[in-house]
């Protein structure tokens, strides 16, 4: 069961509203907090909603993690988000970055008979997307020319939204990302039913941990 915003912390994030700070920077315009213990809460909501105090900017920067969305449902139903749904605990860059050098040879395709496909890659559990991200990184540096379609299952709605919201738009040419939310396991279901395959997967498994 969620937590319960207090009232004074509640009264505070009404008052909040996103507002662009510079090119392609969004941050909220919030009204200041006396009381330590309402900052206190009020900065771990924003903080489980994607956002991070800038002492530069004196305000609550959005992450690469920000679920605006995520705060409208806290404000309206003043219920506090999970401080770790699902013992969610991303790849560390430098992991993700070795897999994604090593498995390179994926985004180029897959040759059947002398005729090229795009090779289709499964992401089981993408999380916020540290391995996409690698996979990208890797792409634009490789000179190659690409054909390769992911496919990114995370189960969690907030974290998929994140990944829907990341991969809509400047994706290296030849490149996809299918963002779908669902459990794993129904989708391997469905998908073996329909015969589908996958040329690769690129994966670190979630493991349980307490949230």
């Amino acid at each position: 069961m969620s937590a319960r915003v207090t009232q004074n912390a509640m009264r505070i994030l009404q008052k909040c509203s996103r507002v662009a700070i510079g090119d392609d920077a969004y941050g909220l315009s919030m009204p200041e907090i006396a009381d330590r213990d309402i900052y206190m809460e009020v900065a771990e909501i924003l903080r489980r909603c994607g956002y991070k105090w800038n002492k530069k900017q004196k305000t609550h920067l959005a992450s690469e993690s920000e679920d605006y969305d995520l705060l409208l449902d806290v404000i309206a139903t003043g219920d506090a988000p999970p401080a770790n749904p699902l013992a969610y605990f991303p790849t560390p860059e430098h992991i993700a970055q070795s897999l994604a050098e090593h498995c390179a040879v994926c985004l180029t395709g897959v040759t059947v008979d002398g005729e090229l496909f795009n090779s289709r890659i499964l992401e089981p559990s993408a999380g916020t997307g540290a391995l996409i991200d690698a996979f990208i990184d890797v792409a634009a540096r490789s000179g190659h020319v690409l054909h390769c379609d992911i496919v990114a299952i995370e189960i969690d709605p907030l974290r998929a939204r994140i990944l829907t919201r990341k991969y809509a738009k400047d994706l290296p040419e030849g490149l996809t990302v299918e963002v779908i939310c669902t459990d794993f396991n129904a989708f391997a279901r469905k998908e073996i039913a329909e015969g589908a395959e996958f040329d690769a997967i690129i994966a670190n498994p979630p493991f349980s941990g307490d949230g």
